[in-house]
């Protein structure tokens, strides 16, 4: 009789040992799931409207339920899981700190090294910004759509062990809480709205569906009496970990929407901006001097653009529209372009103010709208509709650069 080993891979024969068999060749080892995380958060239903609830954020942190509710810890050490620079400057022994690597006069290394994270960071979206709302009376729900990638196997987190904390916060807004929050501790930065919480491997139910749009209901911040166990005052504490472990729930009137995913790890990429994804690195020299030389490379190639755009704008206009420095401007006799009139015609002219441009308010049937034509080429550029009523007068705005079109066309406005 053979039984399954704990392992679940080997098996135990009886007493009676079997003749040995002819060893079998190797079997190729299966691949490994290359995929790594990725968490998207998509919003929340209607929330509960709230003073310290203006600008809110969503906060992930991955927590070792068997390790006193720390961090998860990384699987490999050094490697990059959340941004690329996940390195933090230590100081050894009390002699003073030097700014390179290389060792004293003494021989002695320098007591400055750089050493790496050892557990996922915690990571935050971008805020919601709630004011257009709360102004109107609407609905107060987030929208983020944000994707959060972990650069690390997807396997690694589906351990019982593991649980994904996901915290509503908001920041302070006003001058007085600031001025209060430099008084106290730092924690008081954030204002602790809701909570909730996924485990990704539910041990005997199986893990949860991946790649599918889950929907996670939020819990109250509850306060703790002095007779029950009192949070950490570790302002690095997962404060939704205390909540969660302390039991009692008390359910949050709204649910947040996430999709736990599995991706194949993108490749590394140069951004310009600040990077978000750890397999992102910032585009650019370290020094100040080649990062603003560039600046002005980048500069100077578009002015050239702008140059060559005028050029050719002012050989099709010749003589008819450039004049000569100095010499009267008068009016042509000569019609350059002609171009379509609405049902209703048209009410009123506006040029740009370089004239590369001119808006013309016209009428139809039961919209009335304003095209803007090219005066060098007599063409259609933009049509501006949405006006129900008859425009009576057009400004443009200032110009910043006369070659485009879309800010000129941004700034024309009328008055129904």
């Amino acid at each position: 009789k053979a039984a399954e080993s704990k392992e679940g891979g080997g098996v135990s024969a009886g007493a009676a040992s079997p003749l040995p068999k002819q060893p079998s060749a190797p079997k190729e080892e299966e691949p490994m799931d290359e995929r790594v995380l990725q968490v998207t958060i998509h919003g929340t239903e209607e929330l509960k409207a709230n003073i310290n609830l203006v600008h809110p954020v969503i906060k992930l942190s991955i927590i070792d339920t068997e390790d006193e509710g720390k961090l998860m810890k990384k699987p490999r050490q050094g490697r990059n899981v959340v941004q690329q620079n996940e390195n933090a400057t230590t100081i050894e022994g009390n002699t003073s700190p030097r700014r390179d690597s290389t060792p004293n006069k003494d021989g002695n290394p320098s007591p400055m090294k750089s050493t790496g994270y050892d557990r996922i960071l915690p990571v935050l979206t971008q805020p919601f910004d709630l004011s257009a709302q709360l102004r109107d009376g609407k609905q107060l729900k987030c929208e983020w759509e944000e994707l959060i990638g972990l650069d690390e196997r997807l396997a690694y987190f589906m351990n019982p062990r593991y649980v994904l904390f996901f915290e509503l916060l908001d920041f302070v807004h006003s001058s007085e809480e600031m001025e209060t929050v430099k008084v106290n501790t730092r924690s008081t930065f954030w204002k602790h709205i809701a909570w909730g919480f996924v485990r990704p491997n539910k041990g005997a139910e199986g893990y949860v569906r991946t790649g599918q749009r889950l929907r996670l209901q939020l819990y109250k911040y509850r306060k703790f009496w002095f007779w029950q166990q009192k949070p950490s005052s570790d302002p690095n504490a997962c404060l939704a970990y205390q909540q969660w472990k302390a039991g009692q729930w008390k359910a949050y009137k709204s649910t947040l929407f996430v999709t736990i995913d599995g991706i194949l790890r993108p490749e590394n990429k140069l951004v310009e901006n600040r990077s978000k994804m750890p397999w992102e690195k910032e585009e650019g020299l370290e020094d100040l001097a080649g990062q603003l030389k560039a600046r002005q490379g980048r500069e100077e190639a578009r002015r050239r653009q702008w140059r060559t755009d005028d050029k050719v704008d002012k050989q099709r206009l010749g003589k008819k529209w450039i004049g000569s420095t100095g010499k009267w401007c008068r009016i042509p006799n000569v019609p350059m372009h002609k171009v379509e009139s609405d049902h209703r015609g048209c009410f009123v002219l506006a040029f740009s103010a370089y004239g590369n441009f001119l808006a013309c308010a016209t009428g139809g049937r039961t919209m009335y709208r304003v095209k803007i034509y090219n005066v060098a080429t007599g063409s259609l550029e933009n049509t501006l509709p949405g006006h129900q009523e008859i425009v009576y007068d057009m400004q443009w705005g200032m110009e910043t650069e006369e070659s485009e079109l879309n800010d000129d066309a941004g700034n024309a406005g009328g008055n129904a």
